[in-house]
C-alpha cells in the first residue's frame, strides 16, 4: 500500500465522525486569529465557478454552506486581500483558521481531500517536481493532480513529459477544473513546436493600435520575433547584430504593450523572460523558439 493510500485511510478514521455529520454537502467554518473588517467570499470551482455567499457571522468566525458532487478545488477570499486560500472541499464539516499575512499557511481541517494534497506537499518540500510527479503517477485519479501539474510541474518540464503524466490520470482527476486547464495549455503548446505555422497574433502599441504580426512578416526572408523592452540594453544590442537582408525583425517591447507580461501575445506564445527569440520561415512556420542570436547568422 502507498504512502498517499495509507493516509487517506488513517485520515477516514480520525475524520469520520464530522463526515458523517453533513454527509448531504458541506458546512465551513472560517475564522482569524485578527480581527479584520471586510467580507468574506467563497469561490467553487465545480462544472461551472460558483460563489458561495456566506449565511452567518457570529463572534468573529463566518459560515458558508453547499453541496459538491465530488471533491473539488475551491479559493476562500476576503476584501482586505488579493491572495486567496486556494484549498480543496467535499461534502464534510471544514474548519479554516485564516492567515491574512499568508493565505496559504491557513490552518484547514475536516477535508481528506486537502490534507492529501498538503501531504504530497510536506513530503516532496513543496517544491520538488520529480517527487509530487511520482506520486500523482502512483495515484492518477487524485482530485486535485492537474492543480499539482500547473502550478508545480509544467514550469520546469518539457511538454513530451508533461503529456505522459497527463496522459496517465483517470477517474475524479479527469473532472477535475484545472484538467481543462492543463489540456488548453499543452495544446497551446504543441501548437507552437517547430514546425508548425504561426497562429494568428496580435498586439497593441504604447498609442493603443492593435498590429497584426502577419502584416508585418515578409515572405521574402526569415522573420524573427524579437520580445524586448525599452530598458533592455541586451535587446538592443542583440537588433544591431541581426544580418538585416536575411531577417526581417519584428521587435516587440512588452513595456509598450498594456498588460505586459499578462498581454494576450505573451500568454499565447508563453514568453516568460526577455531577450526571447522566435524565427520565422518564408511560410509562417516555426523554425525556432528561444534561440541566441549568434544561432541566426
Amino acid at each position: 500500500m502507498n504512502r498517499l493510500a495509507i493516509l487517506a485511510l488513517t485520515l477516514s478514521f480520525v475524520l469520520f465522525p464530522l463526515r458523517a455529520k453533513s454527509q448531504s454537502g458541506f458546512n465551513i467554518e472560517v475564522t482569524s486569529d485578527t480581527l479584520v473588517q471586510g467580507r468574506w467570499m467563497l469561490i467553487v470551482y465545480d462544472s461551472t465557478p460558483r460563489t458561495v455567499q456566506s449565511y452567518k457571522t457570529k463572534a468573529h468566525k463566518t459560515f458558508f454552506k453547499g453541496s459538491v458532487k465530488n471533491p473539488v478545488y475551491a479559493e476562500l477570499r476576503h476584501s482586505s486581500t488579493s491572495r486567496p486560500l486556494p484549498f480543496f472541499i467535499e461534502n464534510s464539516d471544514i474548519k479554516v483558521l485564516f492567515d491574512f499575512s499568508n493565505p496559504y499557511n491557513s490552518k484547514i481541517s475536516g477535508s481528506i481531500t486537502n490534507s492529501q494534497m498538503r501531504y504530497i506537499l510536506e513530503i516532496c518540500n513543496n517544491n520538488s517536481p520529480s517527487c509530487i510527479a511520482q506520486n500523482i503517477e502512483e495515484n492518477p485519479t487524485v482530485p486535485f493532480a492537474s492543480y499539482l501539474i500547473l502550478n508545480y510541474i509544467a514550469p520546469t518540464s518539457d511538454i513530451q513529459y508533461l503529456q505522459n503524466i497527463v496522459a496517465s490520470l483517470s477517474g475524479e482527476a479527469t473532472t477535475a477544473y484545472h484538467y481543462k486547464e492543463l489540456q488548453v495549455m499543452l495544446n497551446r503548446a504543441l501548437t507552437l513546436q517547430p514546425g508548425n505555422k504561426l497562429p494568428s497574433l496580435y498586439f497593441l502599441d504604447a498609442d493603443g493600435k492593435s498590429h497584426s504580426v502577419d502584416s508585418l512578416l515578409d515572405n521574402r526572408r526569415q522573420n524573427l520575433l524579437l520580445f524586448a523592452a525599452t530598458w533592455c540594453n541586451q535587446c538592443d544590442t542583440i537588433q544591431k547584430k541581426i544580418n538585416t537582408k536575411k531577417i526581417n525583425t519584428i521587435r516587440i517591447d512588452i513595456d509598450r504593450t498594456p498588460d505586459e507580461w499578462d498581454s494576450p501575445i505573451m500568454k499565447t506564445l508563453q514568453i516568460d523572460h526577455i531577450p526571447y527569440l522566435i524565427l520565422i520561415d518564408r511560410d509562417r512556420r516555426i523554425v525556432a523558439r528561444d534561440i541566441r542570436y549568434w544561432q541566426l547568422n
